[in-house]
């Protein structure tokens, strides 16, 4: 105990013990004697004494030996501003926990994706279908497929004399130019 924290416990050994006499040599034996002990504990200690009904008040070595014997005194409660830390720490713990789901979830659709396209590096067995609309005030030529064979000309019709045009332009027979010759 400091000697500036005498005076708190002197104004009360002066109004619980009436004979009591606070000088300036009362002051110095109680402050050096109680010098290593906290003055919270003498506080305390002297607190003790005053249920028990003395009628003097204690000497300095008794009120020593009691606040030396006295537990701890319980932890303070916890003030407001470090309620609020420790609230804010809990908040911070439940973006921590959120952070987690989203990792693992993430992880987990990453694995599917995986699974899904089962190592052919993105390439899948299933045909693609490309569709085209088009407009219809422009129609498309139909498309030829290049392995199948082109479509023959259509004959014509035949004419006012009953031979078809391709009769006309085949050579007569006996020309000299290579035809059979006969006519059917």
């Amino acid at each position: 105990m400091r000697p500036e924290e005498w005076p708190p416990i002197a104004r009360r050994l002066e109004a619980a013990y009436p004979r009591f006499r606070n000088d300036f040599e009362t002051q110095a034996v109680y402050v050096d004697v109680l010098a290593d002990v906290d003055a919270a504990a003498v506080e305390r200690g002297l607190s003790e004494i005053l249920r028990e009904g003395r009628e003097d008040a204690p000497p300095p070595g008794v009120l020593r030996a009691r606040a030396l014997d006295l537990p701890p005194p319980p932890e303070p409660a916890v003030p407001q501003a470090e309620s609020r830390d420790r609230g804010a720490r809990r908040g911070l713990g439940w973006v921590g926990v959120l952070v987690a789901i989203a990792i693992g979830l993430g992880v987990a659709a990453l694995v599917v994706a995986i699974v899904n396209n089962d190592g052919d590096n993105g390439q899948t067995d299933s045909p693609s279908l490309t569709i085209t609309r088009e407009s219809p005030s422009e129609p498309s030529a139909p498309e030829v497929d290049p392995s199948e064979p082109a479509p023959s000309e259509p004959e014509a019709a035949p004419d006012s004399s009953g031979a078809s045009p391709s009769d006309a332009e085949e050579p007569a027979a006996g020309d000299g130019s290579g035809g059979s010759g006969t006519t059917p």
